[in-house]
């Protein structure tokens, strides 16, 4: 059965099945440990039935956003999602209270009664007003960005339609395409302020009604932070400061110098090489007939992966108008079917797409055939994206096959902007954090604060004379600061390991590439640490962990020769 024939129908959340809502009761009064994993699978097989139609919704409405039956089922999941929330609340509850605690663990996996314990933290009844706001904020921010017409090259293009002309080689088309995106984003501000400033807010709001004093420990509860806290993140974020942030001036340096540049602003970092970033070669058909070679040749279960995902229509990649920015994968639990969404550009990103969310999607994949307990598919994101990111690695020697002559083109800024990423990630990561210990700020100094974190972060950026971005107001067009606080720094704890995972595979891919499908087979049974330890790696936010990696890195791209880049 394809995604298209699959069934839609809405599971209703207010009210939830009497006989689901008692089900918390009952598990506090079984009366074996055998009961309760009985009690515990009817509201398994509810919570799958629920997401897969929640996701499918989801899915259906950003594909359309002008679709307006799944509009207003996103609409209906986004206000009346906290009813199940409570009822989790409870059901987890009396699982960790329950007598038979240890049996349970030992069937579902410790890791599901740290991250209930957090969830925990992160939820109470009194909040479901303000949840119910924030979703529809969120919602809101999501649709202004999906809804962008911009004039441009005698077209009205989207934001990612808009990509390929930010990496133009002509450099008065790479700036004239970042001044309509900006300009766009400053003809929004005074709306995106005040979503924001709502959001703030409310999750503000959140925080106080729990017990905090800020939204920065409900964040991190929420990202079900089980094994390192804030000084942690801290930690982390200062290596990347102290051992990637002087890597990356000398890679810039060196691009500029390329290219050819003696005055660099900002819209000249998106061109790597001179005569034109690295492109695929073939239309989306193609790359996906090439895809599924690839997958092949990597072995019989990424074959059987890729076989499954593109006969039953699994993909949705191309940018259309009325379809939501950025590229996620979902899972629909009861088809157990990963579901990749994306818009491609033209761009080299479209590889990574095909890289990067088939890295999700896997993991998905062969969790919902490997685990019994809905829950043990449920990993924290920054376990996610290790497999995301290292994947991206892990096909370097296919890249051949979509870039041809360009393939070291490609290889070679693919791993320089790895690193470029882990200082933005950062930023964006702590200036989140500011914000929200001091949600009291004015949009004015929230983009003070925007530019004042990029002379740490990424020291050489000038934004120009570009509107709306030259005031700092970059940080509006990254949609995980409205949808996601918090988010984005398991995206570089994850990128630190991929490039482990990275050094590994050039000593030797085939001992890489077992970790890391023996990493994956235990991702829902672990905590981050204690994965990323069984590896075989240090953890990034452990003292020295970066900065190997960086020596490595640069050896590598310096092995390159870019002299006809």
């Amino acid at each position: 059965m394809g995604f298209n024939e699959y069934q839609y129908k809405r599971v209703e959340l207010c009210p939830i099945d009497r006989e689901i809502l008692a089900l918390p009761e009952k598990i506090a009064a079984a009366k074996s440990a055998q009961e309760v994993l009985r009690l515990y699978k009817q509201y398994e097989d509810f919570r799958s039935r629920l997401y897969t139609m929640f996701c499918l919704a989801y899915i259906r409405y950003t594909i359309n956003t002008r679709d307006e039956f799944y509009a207003a089922e996103n609409e209906y999941y986004n206000m009346n999602m906290p009813h199940h929330e409570e009822l989790a609340s409870a059901v987890n509850a009396a699982l960790a209270d329950s007598p038979w605690r240890a049996e349970l663990e030992r069937e579902i996996s410790p890791v599901f009664f740290i991250n209930a314990g957090l969830k925990a933290q992160a939820f109470s009844p009194d909040i479901m007003e303000e949840l119910a706001q924030e979703s529809k904020l969120q919602t809101q921010y999501q649709k202004l960005m999906a809804g962008a017409r911009i004039p441009f090259d005698s077209k009205e293009l989207t934001l990612p339609q808009l990509t390929p002309y930010k990496e133009s080689p002509d450099r008065s088309v790479r700036k004239a395409a970042f001044e309509a995106e900006g300009g766009f984003l400053e003809k929004h501000c005074d709306e995106l302020d005040e979503i924001y400033d709502r959001l703030v807010k409310v999750r503000t709001e959140i925080a106080h009604k729990l017990g905090q004093d800020n939204f920065v420990p409900v964040g991190y509860a929420r990202r079900m932070r089980n094994c390192y806290g804030q000084k942690d993140v801290a930690a982390f974020r200062a290596q990347v400061v102290r051992d990637i942030v002087p890597v990356n001036n000398e890679l810039l340096r060196r691009q500029h110098e390329r290219n050819g540049i003696s005055a660099p602003t900002a819209y000249d970092r998106t061109l790597i090489c001179k005569t034109g970033n690295a492109a695929p070669k073939d239309s989306p058909e193609v790359i996906f007939r090439k895809g599924a070679q690839m997958y092949r040749a990597m072995g019989s279960k990424t074959d059987e992966f890729f076989t499954f995902m593109t006969e039953n229509g699994l993909f949705d990649v191309l940018s259309k108008d009325g379809k939501a920015n950025g590229g996620y994968c979902e899972m629909l639990p009861d088809y157990k079917a990963p579901f990749v969404f994306a818009n491609f550009n033209g761009t080299s990103g479209d590889i990574e797409v095909l890289t990067h969310e088939c890295g999700h999607a896997l993991e998905g994949y062969l969790s919902a055939r490997r685990y019994p307990h809905f829950e043990q598919t449920n990993i924290t994101m920054d376990i996610a994206e290790i497999h995301s990111m290292s994947m991206e690695f892990f096909t370097y020697p296919y890249m051949k096959e979509f870039f041809g002559e360009d393939t070291d083109k490609f290889i070679y800024a693919h791993l320089a902007e790895a690193l470029k990423f882990l200082p933005y990630g950062c930023m964006v990561d702590h200036f989140q954090e500011l914000v929200y210990t001091k949600p009291g700020m004015t949009p004015p100094q929230r983009r003070e604060l925007w530019l004042e974190l990029e002379k740490i972060y990424r020291p050489d950026m000038d934004w120009a004379d570009i509107p709306h971005y030259r005031t700092g107001g970059w940080w509006q067009r990254q949609l995980h600061i409205f949808m996601d606080p918090f988010y984005y720094i398991d995206y570089c704890l994850a990128q630190s390991v991929a490039l482990m995972f990275w050094e590994a595979a050039q000593k030797d891919y085939g001992e890489a590439w077992e970790r890391y499908m023996t990493l994956m087979s235990k991702s829902g049974t672990l905590t981050f640490n204690e994965l990323v330890r069984s590896a075989g790696f240090p953890l990034p936010m452990e003292e020295g962990a970066l900065s190997g990696i960086a020596r490595s890195a640069m050896s590598f791209l310096d092995s390159i020769d870019t002299s006809k880049f």
